[in-house]
């Protein structure tokens, strides 16, 4: 607690110090005060330790106020989805699991699959909720009340201001807080085995209630008492409950269970459990990319897709005139650009559903230089690694139990974390999500390629040199086939 003369001093060079003396902040930012304000300079400090904005989502690190802006770009917790969406319209009827190298043929295998696999999904989400829908509507028809916290029992309408979030107004709190006084005092009139049955009924509650199981000595209460808690019933009928529990609750799902969480279709893609159905092959299928990125990584996941999926079947992949015709051949046009003399190739990683890149550097073919990954110290690993992208660190971290270690040490710096939450019913109809557990990898997004060429076909893949022997190609004797004639015009070949 500051001093009377502290709270209006704001000179580092006060003379009054014989009551609080100055200080400088310990934790070297050069600030002068008072020392019963050195408390307070703690939540001002740029040279403090605080934990990350947003260390509530999994980020673990501490770092000073002053290096926050600067680390929440490369902050684990602050991910990106990434919210591509792009319609790939594929030149070929049927699809072609013997064609690996195919970088057209490959994507669209994944897309096949992958879309195939969605619908799958929805038809049978659907189908769930439809046995559930009827019972969520039964519930859904008991209106909206504000409860008592003291006395569950008690209820009145709610407030027009609410805007689902529970706060009420000043107005519905004054008018809720007199009903609780007034039970107040009508308890305490009550006698102490009546009081013990109004606490029992109070404890044990439930919003299903109805006039059979209510005591009397709630029955000639003057509380109010929700219409939904205490159904309307005529003399002659004979009471009816309605049990919440009877109806079939609905089953507990994950949000990483779900077709848009890329941490789902990743596990999806490595099993390695999906078939292809040719027949049922879409060629104007969608392609959702929903990836998950950092923030420091997702303008170079955006230019993957500029460059590659963006340009898949236009430019970058030639095609025969004739592949209307049922012609299969093409080839790339385009190729990335060799950089300081290493060769670039494109390809399609299917365990990882990303486009990647092969680099082959030129080597020296000398076997007394030949040195393993494996011999060398942990020291230039660890250096090496540092300079890989996220899907070469995730490639890399499969390779051996060593590497896997050494890449788990970089998962704060290098890779994500994400929370998967999951939904738990209630006995009593509602569903709550939780937080079940942080997943921490490395994302699939690849350094991007910065320049293009064309790619210099070779006898193979020259388009022209297909043309001369193409099967689908129609050969004709220009010299055999007669004149053609223009409309309006009469035939020289006719005689007069």
């Amino acid at each position: 607690m500051a001093h009377e003369h502290c709270n209006k001093c704001f000179s580092s060079n006060c003379c009054h110090t014989s009551s609080c003396p100055l200080i400088f902040c310990s934790n070297g930012c050069r600030a002068r005060m008072h020392e019963c304000k050195h408390q307070d300079h703690e939540h001002v400090c740029p040279n403090s330790f605080i934990p990350c904005l947003n260390a509530v989502y999994g980020c673990p690190l501490t770092i000073q106020r002053s290096h926050l802006t600067r680390h929440l770009r490369v902050c684990p917790a602050a991910v990106v989805v990434c919210s591509f969406i792009y319609n790939h319209e594929y030149h070929f009827d049927k699809l072609d699991e013997s064609t690996a190298g195919n970088l057209a043929q490959t994507i669209a295998i994944r897309d096949h699959i992958w879309n195939e696999h969605r619908i799958e999904s929805e038809r049978r989400r659907e189908e769930m909720f439809r046995k559930l829908r009827p019972n969520t509507e039964k519930i859904e028809q008991k209106p909206k009340v504000i409860r008592s916290e003291k006395y569950r029992y008690i209820t009145m309408p709610e407030c027009v201001l609410d805007r689902g979030s529970g706060i009420i107004c000043s107005t519905c709190r004054k008018h809720l807080r007199d009903l609780e006084e007034e039970e107040d005092q009508r308890i305490a009139d009550m006698t102490e085995d009546e009081q013990q049955q109004m606490i029992e009924f109070n404890e044990n509650y439930d919003e299903s209630s109805n006039l059979g199981t209510l005591p009397s000595l709630l029955k000639t209460s003057l509380t109010m008492l929700n219409s939904s808690d205490v159904p309307a019933q005529s003399p002659s009928s004979p009471p009816t409950t309605t049990d919440v529990s009877s109806y079939e609750p609905m089953p507990i799902i994950s949000d990483m269970e779900t077709t848009s969480s890329q941490i789902y279709r990743l596990r999806f893609f490595a099993s390695k459990s999906h078939s292809i159905d040719p027949d049922l092959f879409n060629k104007n299928s969608r392609f959702h990319c929903d990836a998950l990125c950092r923030r420091d990584e997702i303008e170079q996941h955006w230019l993957v897709h500029f460059h590659v999926d963006c340009i898949l079947n236009t430019s970058l992949i030639q095609q025969c005139p004739k592949a209307q015709y049922g012609c299969e051949f093409q080839y790339e046009r385009l190729e990335p650009c060799k950089i300081n003399g290493e060769s670039i190739e494109i390809r399609f990683d299917v365990r990882n559903d990303a486009i990647a890149f092969n680099w082959y550097p030129t080597m020296v073919k000398n076997s007394k230089q030949v040195a393993h990954l494996l011999d060398f110290p942990t020291e230039l690993l660890e250096k090496i690694l540092s300079h890989l992208d996220s899907l070469s660190l995730r490639n890399v971290s499969c390779v051996c139990q060593r590497l896997r270690t050494l890449c788990e040490q970089l998962l704060p710096y290098r890779g994500v974390v994400v929370g998967e939450y999951q939904r738990h019913c209630l006995s009593h109809g509602e569903s709550v999500w939780i937080e079940r557990r942080k997943h921490w990898l490395f994302t699939n997004t690849t350094s991007a390629i910065p320049k293009w060429q064309l790619k210099v076909p070779n006898k193979s893949t020259s388009l022209s040199q297909h043309l001369i022997t193409c099967p689908y190609g129609e050969k004709k004797d220009l010299e055999q086939e007669p004149p053609f004639q223009l409309l309006g015009l009469p035939n020289p070949t006719v005689s007069k």
